[in-house]
Protein backbone atom coordinates (compact mmCIF):
# COMPACT_ATOMS: atom_id res chain seq x y z
CA UNK A 1 0.00 0.00 0.00
CA UNK A 2 1.50 3.26 -1.29
CA UNK A 3 -0.40 6.78 -0.43
CA UNK A 4 0.30 10.41 -0.16
CA UNK A 5 0.37 11.96 2.60
CA UNK A 6 -3.37 13.13 2.84
CA UNK A 7 -4.28 10.04 0.39
CA UNK A 8 -4.71 12.12 -2.61
CA UNK A 9 -3.30 9.70 -4.44
CA UNK A 10 -2.89 5.66 -2.72
CA UNK A 11 -2.20 2.85 -4.68
CA UNK A 12 -2.92 -1.19 -3.22
CA UNK A 13 -1.61 -4.47 -4.83
CA UNK A 14 -2.51 -7.43 -3.16
CA UNK A 15 -5.43 -9.96 -1.66
CA UNK A 16 -7.90 -6.93 -0.65
CA UNK A 17 -11.43 -5.63 0.28
CA UNK A 18 -13.15 -4.03 -2.68
CA UNK A 19 -16.79 -2.78 -2.11
CA UNK A 20 -18.78 -0.53 -4.01
CA UNK A 21 -21.62 1.58 -2.39
CA UNK A 22 -24.33 -0.79 -0.86
CA UNK A 23 -22.24 -3.71 -1.91
CA UNK A 24 -24.97 -5.11 -4.60
CA UNK A 25 -22.45 -5.08 -7.29
CA UNK A 26 -19.28 -5.51 -5.66
CA UNK A 27 -19.24 -6.33 -1.45
CA UNK A 28 -16.96 -8.68 0.72
CA UNK A 29 -19.91 -10.80 2.54
CA UNK A 30 -18.85 -10.06 6.29
CA UNK A 31 -21.85 -11.67 7.77
CA UNK A 32 -20.19 -14.96 6.41
CA UNK A 33 -17.54 -16.85 8.08
CA UNK A 34 -15.03 -15.99 5.79
CA UNK A 35 -15.22 -12.86 4.33
CA UNK A 36 -14.62 -12.05 0.66
CA UNK A 37 -11.14 -10.53 -0.29
CA UNK A 38 -9.91 -10.11 -4.23
CA UNK A 39 -6.13 -10.73 -5.34
CA UNK A 40 -6.39 -7.05 -7.39
CA UNK A 41 -3.90 -3.73 -7.93
CA UNK A 42 -6.12 -0.82 -7.32
CA UNK A 43 -5.50 2.79 -7.59
CA UNK A 44 -7.65 5.96 -5.66
CA UNK A 45 -7.73 9.75 -6.66
CA UNK A 46 -9.21 12.49 -4.74
CA UNK A 47 -9.77 16.26 -5.88
CA UNK A 48 -11.56 18.26 -3.24
CA UNK A 49 -14.85 16.55 -3.85
CA UNK A 50 -14.13 14.55 -6.46
CA UNK A 51 -12.80 10.65 -6.21
CA UNK A 52 -11.81 8.30 -8.59
CA UNK A 53 -10.94 4.20 -8.05
CA UNK A 54 -9.94 1.61 -10.68
CA UNK A 55 -8.88 -1.78 -9.90
CA UNK A 56 -7.76 -4.55 -12.06
CA UNK A 57 -8.24 -8.11 -10.21
CA UNK A 58 -8.34 -11.87 -10.91
CA UNK A 59 -11.67 -13.85 -10.72
CA UNK A 60 -10.49 -16.68 -11.97
CA UNK A 61 -6.92 -18.66 -13.56
CA UNK A 62 -9.63 -21.34 -15.46
CA UNK A 63 -13.02 -21.86 -16.27
CA UNK A 64 -15.59 -19.68 -14.86
CA UNK A 65 -16.32 -18.23 -11.28
CA UNK A 66 -18.58 -16.05 -9.55
CA UNK A 67 -22.22 -14.88 -10.95
CA UNK A 68 -24.88 -15.83 -13.41
CA UNK A 69 -23.55 -15.41 -16.52
CA UNK A 70 -21.57 -19.19 -17.03
CA UNK A 71 -23.09 -21.97 -18.52
CA UNK A 72 -27.11 -22.07 -18.50
CA UNK A 73 -28.22 -24.05 -15.54
CA UNK A 74 -25.40 -24.78 -13.50
CA UNK A 75 -23.41 -23.41 -9.96
CA UNK A 76 -22.12 -19.93 -10.39
CA UNK A 77 -19.19 -20.87 -8.08
CA UNK A 78 -17.35 -23.58 -9.33
CA UNK A 79 -14.74 -23.64 -12.08
CA UNK A 80 -15.20 -25.34 -15.20
CA UNK A 81 -11.89 -27.33 -15.54
CA UNK A 82 -10.30 -27.48 -18.83
CA UNK A 83 -8.71 -30.26 -21.33
CA UNK A 84 -5.05 -30.34 -20.39
CA UNK A 85 -4.34 -30.13 -24.28
CA UNK A 86 -6.09 -26.61 -24.58
CA UNK A 87 -3.97 -23.77 -24.79
CA UNK A 88 -3.05 -21.55 -22.01
CA UNK A 89 -5.24 -18.78 -20.55
CA UNK A 90 -5.37 -15.44 -18.61
CA UNK A 91 -8.60 -17.00 -17.20
CA UNK A 92 -11.63 -14.84 -15.59
CA UNK A 93 -11.04 -11.05 -14.86
CA UNK A 94 -12.68 -8.10 -13.28
CA UNK A 95 -12.21 -4.00 -14.31
CA UNK A 96 -13.41 -1.41 -13.03
CA UNK A 97 -13.53 2.46 -12.54
CA UNK A 98 -15.75 4.80 -10.40
CA UNK A 99 -16.42 8.23 -10.24
CA UNK A 100 -17.76 9.90 -6.73
CA UNK A 101 -18.61 13.17 -6.10
CA UNK A 102 -19.71 14.47 -2.84
CA UNK A 103 -21.49 17.33 -3.63
CA UNK A 104 -23.24 17.67 -0.41
CA UNK A 105 -24.25 15.42 2.35
CA UNK A 106 -27.66 14.67 1.10
CA UNK A 107 -26.42 14.48 -2.80
CA UNK A 108 -23.47 12.00 -3.57
CA UNK A 109 -23.67 10.60 -6.91
CA UNK A 110 -21.55 7.58 -7.91
CA UNK A 111 -20.79 7.06 -11.76
CA UNK A 112 -19.03 3.38 -12.43
CA UNK A 113 -17.95 0.76 -14.83
CA UNK A 114 -17.10 -3.20 -14.76
CA UNK A 115 -15.84 -5.58 -17.42
CA UNK A 116 -15.87 -9.15 -16.73
CA UNK A 117 -13.25 -10.70 -18.88
CA UNK A 118 -13.52 -14.53 -19.84
CA UNK A 119 -10.91 -16.29 -22.04
CA UNK A 120 -10.49 -20.19 -22.82
CA UNK A 121 -9.58 -22.30 -21.54
CA UNK A 122 -13.00 -23.48 -20.21
CA UNK A 123 -14.95 -26.63 -21.38
CA UNK A 124 -14.89 -27.75 -25.09
CA UNK A 125 -18.44 -26.09 -26.22
CA UNK A 126 -17.97 -22.30 -24.50
CA UNK A 127 -16.28 -19.70 -26.43
CA UNK A 128 -14.78 -16.67 -24.89
CA UNK A 129 -17.64 -14.18 -23.22
CA UNK A 130 -17.41 -10.65 -22.14
CA UNK A 131 -19.79 -8.38 -19.29
CA UNK A 132 -20.17 -4.82 -19.59
CA UNK A 133 -22.45 -3.00 -16.43
CA UNK A 134 -23.14 0.70 -16.48
CA UNK A 135 -23.91 1.44 -13.08
CA UNK A 136 -25.59 5.09 -11.73
CA UNK A 137 -25.67 5.59 -7.97
CA UNK A 138 -27.38 8.28 -5.34
CA UNK A 139 -27.14 8.53 -1.89
CA UNK A 140 -27.14 10.56 0.67
CA UNK A 141 -26.75 10.56 4.93
CA UNK A 142 -27.91 13.96 6.78
CA UNK A 143 -30.12 14.76 10.42
CA UNK A 144 -31.25 11.17 10.64
CA UNK A 145 -31.97 10.96 7.01
CA UNK A 146 -30.20 7.91 4.90
CA UNK A 147 -30.76 7.18 1.20
CA UNK A 148 -29.33 5.05 -1.53
CA UNK A 149 -30.91 4.52 -5.07
CA UNK A 150 -28.86 2.36 -8.11
CA UNK A 151 -29.58 1.78 -11.53
CA UNK A 152 -27.31 -0.76 -13.34
CA UNK A 153 -27.46 -1.92 -16.92
CA UNK A 154 -25.53 -5.04 -19.09
CA UNK A 155 -24.63 -5.89 -22.40
CA UNK A 156 -22.04 -8.14 -23.97
CA UNK A 157 -22.03 -11.93 -24.44
CA UNK A 158 -22.39 -14.69 -21.98
CA UNK A 159 -21.81 -18.38 -22.50
CA UNK A 160 -24.22 -20.86 -23.16
CA UNK A 161 -24.75 -24.17 -25.10
CA UNK A 162 -22.52 -24.46 -27.80
CA UNK A 163 -22.63 -20.62 -28.36
CA UNK A 164 -22.65 -17.38 -26.65
CA UNK A 165 -25.81 -15.35 -26.35
CA UNK A 166 -25.76 -11.52 -26.48
CA UNK A 167 -26.82 -10.09 -22.89
CA UNK A 168 -29.18 -7.34 -22.15
CA UNK A 169 -30.46 -6.89 -18.87
CA UNK A 170 -31.05 -4.24 -16.07
CA UNK A 171 -31.78 -3.77 -12.73
CA UNK A 172 -32.52 -0.93 -10.35
CA UNK A 173 -32.65 -0.92 -6.37
CA UNK A 174 -33.47 1.75 -3.37
CA UNK A 175 -33.46 2.36 0.56
CA UNK A 176 -34.53 4.84 2.83
CA UNK A 177 -34.58 5.26 6.59
CA UNK A 178 -35.43 7.89 8.86
CA UNK A 179 -34.27 8.25 12.25
CA UNK A 180 -37.12 10.09 14.45
CA UNK A 181 -37.19 12.14 17.73
CA UNK A 182 -39.47 9.37 19.23
CA UNK A 183 -38.37 7.22 22.17
CA UNK A 184 -35.70 4.56 21.65
CA UNK A 185 -34.23 6.35 18.70
CA UNK A 186 -37.07 4.76 16.46
CA UNK A 187 -36.00 4.59 12.95
CA UNK A 188 -38.25 3.54 9.47
CA UNK A 189 -37.23 2.06 6.76
CA UNK A 190 -38.69 1.08 3.18
CA UNK A 191 -36.77 -1.42 0.03
CA UNK A 192 -37.22 -1.98 -2.90
CA UNK A 193 -35.39 -3.93 -5.98
CA UNK A 194 -35.98 -4.84 -9.42
CA UNK A 195 -33.99 -7.26 -11.43
CA UNK A 196 -34.38 -8.64 -14.84
CA UNK A 197 -35.12 -12.33 -15.54
CA UNK A 198 -35.89 -14.70 -18.52
CA UNK A 199 -38.21 -17.39 -19.82
CA UNK A 200 -35.48 -20.18 -18.90
CA UNK A 201 -35.01 -21.00 -22.88
CA UNK A 202 -31.61 -22.63 -23.43
CA UNK A 203 -31.86 -21.14 -27.11
CA UNK A 204 -28.69 -20.31 -27.71
CA UNK A 205 -30.26 -17.35 -30.37
CA UNK A 206 -31.76 -15.72 -28.01
CA UNK A 207 -30.78 -12.36 -25.75
CA UNK A 208 -30.12 -13.46 -22.26
CA UNK A 209 -32.29 -10.77 -19.97
CA UNK A 210 -31.30 -12.30 -16.72
CA UNK A 211 -29.71 -9.88 -14.35
CA UNK A 212 -26.10 -11.13 -13.32
CA UNK A 213 -24.84 -9.37 -9.84
CA UNK A 214 -21.33 -9.94 -10.19
CA UNK A 215 -20.33 -10.10 -7.21
CA UNK A 216 -23.19 -8.87 -4.61
CA UNK A 217 -22.66 -8.85 -0.76
CA UNK A 218 -24.24 -12.17 -0.18
CA UNK A 219 -26.52 -11.59 2.74
CA UNK A 220 -26.95 -8.02 4.14
CA UNK A 221 -29.17 -6.98 6.49
CA UNK A 222 -32.68 -8.47 6.23
CA UNK A 223 -31.51 -11.29 3.43
CA UNK A 224 -29.77 -13.58 6.30
CA UNK A 225 -31.59 -16.54 5.31
CA UNK A 226 -29.96 -16.22 2.05
CA UNK A 227 -32.90 -17.05 -0.15
CA UNK A 228 -32.59 -14.48 -3.23
CA UNK A 229 -30.59 -12.80 -5.20
CA UNK A 230 -30.57 -9.36 -7.51
CA UNK A 231 -31.40 -11.36 -10.14
CA UNK A 232 -34.90 -11.99 -12.01
CA UNK A 233 -36.17 -10.00 -8.76
CA UNK A 234 -39.53 -8.20 -7.22
CA UNK A 235 -38.92 -7.02 -3.62
CA UNK A 236 -40.25 -4.17 -1.63
CA UNK A 237 -40.71 -4.20 2.34
CA UNK A 238 -40.27 -2.11 5.12
CA UNK A 239 -38.60 -2.79 8.73
CA UNK A 240 -38.57 -0.68 12.25
CA UNK A 241 -35.62 -0.25 14.21
CA UNK A 242 -34.76 1.02 17.87
CA UNK A 243 -32.09 1.35 20.88
CA UNK A 244 -33.76 0.94 23.98
CA UNK A 245 -30.16 1.28 25.28
CA UNK A 246 -26.96 2.80 23.94
CA UNK A 247 -25.39 -1.16 23.23
CA UNK A 248 -28.73 -2.69 22.75
CA UNK A 249 -30.45 -2.83 19.03
CA UNK A 250 -33.92 -4.13 17.58
CA UNK A 251 -34.91 -4.62 14.19
CA UNK A 252 -38.24 -6.01 13.21
CA UNK A 253 -38.70 -6.07 9.61
CA UNK A 254 -40.97 -7.55 6.49
CA UNK A 255 -39.85 -8.08 2.64
CA UNK A 256 -42.35 -9.38 -0.39
CA UNK A 257 -40.11 -11.31 -3.29
CA UNK A 258 -40.95 -12.62 -6.52
CA UNK A 259 -40.20 -13.56 -10.02
CA UNK A 260 -39.69 -10.58 -12.39
CA UNK A 261 -40.30 -13.15 -15.05
CA UNK A 262 -41.99 -16.86 -13.63
CA UNK A 263 -40.92 -19.03 -15.51
CA UNK A 264 -37.10 -17.86 -15.20
CA UNK A 265 -34.64 -19.26 -12.86
CA UNK A 266 -35.19 -18.46 -9.33
CA UNK A 267 -31.59 -18.07 -7.44
CA UNK A 268 -30.26 -17.76 -3.83
CA UNK A 269 -28.15 -14.90 -2.78
CA UNK A 270 -25.25 -17.28 -2.92
CA UNK A 271 -26.14 -16.79 -6.81
CA UNK A 272 -26.42 -20.64 -6.86
CA UNK A 273 -30.08 -21.84 -8.87
CA UNK A 274 -32.74 -23.15 -6.54
CA UNK A 275 -34.42 -23.79 -9.62
CA UNK A 276 -37.24 -22.92 -12.71
CA UNK A 277 -40.64 -24.42 -13.86
CA UNK A 278 -41.32 -23.76 -17.20
CA UNK A 279 -44.93 -23.92 -16.58
CA UNK A 280 -45.19 -21.32 -13.45
CA UNK A 281 -47.46 -18.52 -14.02
CA UNK A 282 -47.33 -17.08 -10.98
CA UNK A 283 -44.85 -14.44 -9.73
CA UNK A 284 -44.97 -14.78 -5.93
CA UNK A 285 -41.99 -16.47 -4.35
CA UNK A 286 -43.11 -15.97 -0.94
CA UNK A 287 -43.11 -13.85 2.23
CA UNK A 288 -40.28 -13.14 4.84
CA UNK A 289 -40.46 -11.73 8.23
CA UNK A 290 -37.09 -11.44 10.14
CA UNK A 291 -36.20 -9.55 13.57
CA UNK A 292 -32.81 -9.48 14.82
CA UNK A 293 -31.03 -8.25 17.99
CA UNK A 294 -27.70 -6.49 18.11
CA UNK A 295 -25.20 -6.26 21.22
CA UNK A 296 -22.08 -4.17 21.57
CA UNK A 297 -21.02 -3.70 25.04
CA UNK A 298 -17.21 -3.07 23.97
CA UNK A 299 -16.35 -1.59 20.58
CA UNK A 300 -14.85 -4.68 19.24
CA UNK A 301 -17.13 -7.11 20.39
CA UNK A 302 -20.56 -7.38 18.17
CA UNK A 303 -23.58 -10.12 19.33
CA UNK A 304 -26.20 -10.30 16.88
CA UNK A 305 -28.90 -12.85 17.10
CA UNK A 306 -31.63 -13.40 14.50
CA UNK A 307 -34.57 -15.10 13.56
CA UNK A 308 -36.38 -15.25 10.09
CA UNK A 309 -39.59 -17.09 8.53
CA UNK A 310 -40.21 -17.47 4.74
CA UNK A 311 -43.71 -18.15 3.94
CA UNK A 312 -43.67 -19.88 0.55
CA UNK A 313 -45.63 -18.41 -1.92
CA UNK A 314 -47.51 -20.18 -5.26
CA UNK A 315 -44.89 -19.66 -7.71
CA UNK A 316 -42.48 -21.26 -5.44
CA UNK A 317 -43.84 -24.06 -4.19
CA UNK A 318 -44.00 -24.49 -8.00
CA UNK A 319 -40.62 -24.21 -8.36
CA UNK A 320 -39.74 -26.83 -5.78
CA UNK A 321 -42.14 -29.20 -7.08
CA UNK A 322 -40.30 -29.13 -10.65
CA UNK A 323 -36.98 -29.60 -8.78
CA UNK A 324 -38.84 -32.56 -7.02
CA UNK A 325 -37.75 -30.58 -3.65
CA UNK A 326 -41.26 -31.69 -1.96
CA UNK A 327 -43.67 -29.37 -0.79
CA UNK A 328 -42.74 -26.51 1.64
CA UNK A 329 -45.14 -24.10 3.56
CA UNK A 330 -42.33 -22.13 5.20
CA UNK A 331 -38.35 -21.99 6.45
CA UNK A 332 -37.40 -21.39 9.21
CA UNK A 333 -33.57 -19.63 9.83
CA UNK A 334 -32.05 -18.78 13.04
CA UNK A 335 -28.58 -18.17 14.09
CA UNK A 336 -26.16 -16.55 17.01
CA UNK A 337 -23.18 -14.51 16.04
CA UNK A 338 -20.20 -13.47 17.37
CA UNK A 339 -18.09 -10.76 15.40
CA UNK A 340 -14.54 -9.09 16.73
CA UNK A 341 -12.89 -6.86 14.83
CA UNK A 342 -9.25 -5.53 15.16
CA UNK A 343 -8.25 -2.24 15.01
Amino acid sequence: DVHSKQRGVWFRAGRQRIVWGDGRLLGEGDWTQRPRSFDAVRLGLSFRKLDVDAFAMLLGSTGLTGGLGGLAGGSSTGSIEAPSTMPASTGSQLYGLRFAWHAHPLLEAELGGLARIVRPPTSYDLTPSNTFVLSARLSGDKRGVRYSAEGVYELGSIASYGANRDLRAFAAAGRATWETALPWHMTFGAEGAYASGDDGTTDSTAVQTRFDPIVPDERPMHNRMGLYAWSNLILAGGDISVRPAEPVGIDVGYRFVGLAQPKGRWSSASLVAIGASPTNESHELGHQIDATVSLRFWEPLTIDASYGVFLTGEGARNILAASSRGDIGAQHFGYLQATLKAP
